[in-house]
């Protein structure tokens, strides 16, 4: 039986949105290239209309809309009582991106079409992955924009801590982290699902991934990568997936209490371990000088430059946080924190299938990089709430049967 028109059209729709956020980083633009920003920020607006329409509203749970909605009116406290540039872009960008990815995910789900969803996404992972190789092997200059941007404005690419004497890939994507993070996402969809069908396509397509994670020059996509393998990798229940990381856990957590924070850091080698150990010094920090207003509703969306600068964030040479839960609730407090965070623990209890493992995944993430701060990889999370929200069961075209298999895989 073919698909009907209307999953054709949300197929179309969320592979188009993918595409263009993957492509292009939209947020990191510069000089000419941001002429591109607003335009398609318009589309995904429009893309999302056109999907609500043509499925007569959205098969969301409402209250997932209630709270999202809750969030713009905390996230629009916050900015009303800052004075940052491009403030109301990013507020604007975020809730668009939550929203296009939530209504693309639930019609995706209502429609069966998750199978050819997550084929395009491990295709395009793959692609970048082949380029990010490319990119490390040849030299090539950074597409788009270098990675690592100076307080004078200037762009350069990261040097890897990986391999020796490289510079970090990143692909069109805008920095390497959102490259290993799209990898990663793609192995939980090989693994978790069937939609990659044969083993020997299924072991090619990882290690292609994995050289990928390997140009980003990412210490902590490569861990992450080594667990979920480790964990997943040809077990068919959560309890079989408990019973490893156990195996694998337990050891590990033993070594790491063993050793003290300096030797950590001399195992590792890198600055990026200080960085983000340093996020958890900058709680109590932000406790003692935020009035209760603050506290609630954070410092607004574009207000990390201004605490950095101001001192109250990590004192070292970076300009990100990297560490999506003290991002929320510095830019968003508290309210905005709980908001977000409740809906994506929400939807993990919700799936037991392999949405809740590719949510994992982003969570872990969370202590990597500003996942929500990137387009690319933000509509790839929503879409996976999304997913997870739906009320309606898969639609009766051709992917329904064999899609109801691949939510039950790990049921």
């Amino acid at each position: 039986m073919p698909r009907t028109p209307s999953a054709k059209i949300t197929l179309a729709a969320t592979v188009g949105v993918i595409l263009a956020l993957t492509a292009i980083p939209v947020l990191r633009l510069t000089g000419a290239d941001t002429a591109l920003r607003l335009p398609i920020l318009a589309a995904i607006a429009l893309v999302t209309i056109v999907t609500v329409v043509k499925d007569r509203g959205t098969t969301l749970r409402p209250g997932v809309i209630v709270a999202l909605g809750m969030f713009i009116v905390s996230g629009s406290i916050a900015n009303l009582r800052a004075n940052d540039s491009y403030q109301w872009l990013t507020l604007a960008a975020f809730a668009g991106i939550a929203i296009a990815g939530l209504v693309l995910g639930a019609s995706v789900r209502a429609h069966g079409v998750e199978r050819p969803v997550f084929r395009w996404v491990i295709g395009v992972a793959a692609a970048q992955s082949l380029y990010a190789i490319y990119e490390v092997v040849s030299g090539a200059e950074p597409l788009w924009r270098g990675a690592n941007i100076r307080r004078d404005g200037e762009s350069i690419r990261l040097q890897s801590t990986l391999i020796d004497g490289f510079e970090r890939a990143q692909g069109t994507l805008g920095h390497p982290l959102v490259l290993a993070a799209l990898a990663l996402i793609a192995v939980s969809m090989i693994v978790a699902t069937d939609a990659v069908a044969k083993a020997h396509y299924r072991v090619a397509l990882i290690v292609l991934l994995a050289g990928g994670i390997v140009a980003s020059g990412s210490r902590n996509a490569v861990l992450v990568l080594i667990a979920l393998v480790l964990v997943t990798w040809g077990a068919s229940t959560w309890g079989a997936m408990a019973a490893r990381g156990l195996f694998f856990g337990v050891p590990l957590a033993l070594i790491g209490l063993a050793l003290s924070e300096d030797r950590i850091r001399e195992l590792l080698d890198s600055g990026s371990f200080t960085h983000r150990a340093g996020a958890i010094a900058v709680v109590p920090r932000l406790s003692d000088v935020r009035g209760f207003l603050s506290m609630a509703f954070g410092d607004g969306s574009a207000s990390t430059p201004r605490l950095l600068n101001a001192g109250l964030l990590q004192s070292d040479r970076f300009l990100a946080i990297d560490n999506q839960f003290l991002l929320l609730f510095i830019q968003y407090g508290l309210a905005g924190l709980v908001l977000i965070c409740g809906l994506i623990f929400a939807a993990i209890q919700r799936d037991a299938g392999a949405v809740r493992l590719m949510l994992v995944v982003w969570i872990a993430q969370f202590f990597i990089f500003d996942v929500l701060a990137w387009p690319s990889s933000a509509i790839l999370l929503w879409l996976c709430v999304g997913l997870a929200y739906s009320r309606r069961a898969p639609s009766q075209d051709n992917e329904s049967v064999e899609d109801r298999a691949v939510e039950r895989a790990y049921a």
